[in-house]
């Protein structure tokens, strides 16, 4: 049961991180009013897109890193 919550901690963490890197917010960084909002819409589909393909290769890698740490302490023999 540990493991999934050791997963689910790990992707949150990392995906914290990113958009702490990124300095997401909450806000739209710059979404102007005046601007057109047509663009400004399709802009910000095409940044979502860009992000979320971007999160799902970070979490596949923490997933990966997460099963291989899990399989070492498994298979590690202790004294």
């Amino acid at each position: 049961m540990w493991d999934k919550e050791v997963l689910v901690s790990a992707g949150r963490n990392d995906a914290q991180s990113w958009s702490h890197s990124r300095g997401i917010t909450g806000k739209c960084n710059g979404l102007q009013s005046s601007g057109d909002s047509g663009a400004n819409v399709k802009r910000l589909e095409q940044e979502t897109e860009s992000k979320i393909l971007q999160l799902k290769e970070q979490s596949s890698r923490v997933s990966r890193d997460v099963g291989d740490m899990l399989l070492r302490q498994v298979t590690t023999v202790k004294n």
